[in-house]
């Protein structure tokens, strides 16, 4: 075994890139007809774990793409692991970046 520098995949590539694939996810329900558990199973602890090292601003401008996935995904109805991945991604992203959102996202999911 050689001593070279193992990097994990969120260190690398950042929230941008998780959020993004996300929205790739989600705006595929339309042509699948469903959405894929699977790689949100994989996904989401992913974006849990990059959000807390992400930058103020840049994390802000992800929240407001990633409710919206979020709560389309919540409605459509997902299993309970997906869920509770979902509501940690959205806590992370309340303690990080925007906490005003909480109060109308709450309220949309009523």
């Amino acid at each position: 075994m050689d001593g070279g520098v193992y990097l994990d995949e969120e260190d690398c590539l950042g929230a941008e890139l998780f959020a993004s694939e996300l929205e790739l996810l989600v705006g595929s329900i339309k042509l699948r007809g469903r959405l894929d558990q699977v790689q949100l199973l994989e996904l989401l602890p992913k974006l849990a774990a990059t959000i807390p090292k992400a930058d103020r601003a840049l994390l802000k401008g992800l929240q407001k793409k990633c409710e919206p996935a979020f709560t389309e995904m919540i409605v459509m109805g997902v299993c309970t692991t997906v869920r509770r991945l979902i509501a940690v991604c959205l806590t992370r992203f309340y303690m990080y970046g925007d906490i005003i959102g909480i109060y109308s996202r709450v309220h949309s999911l009523q």
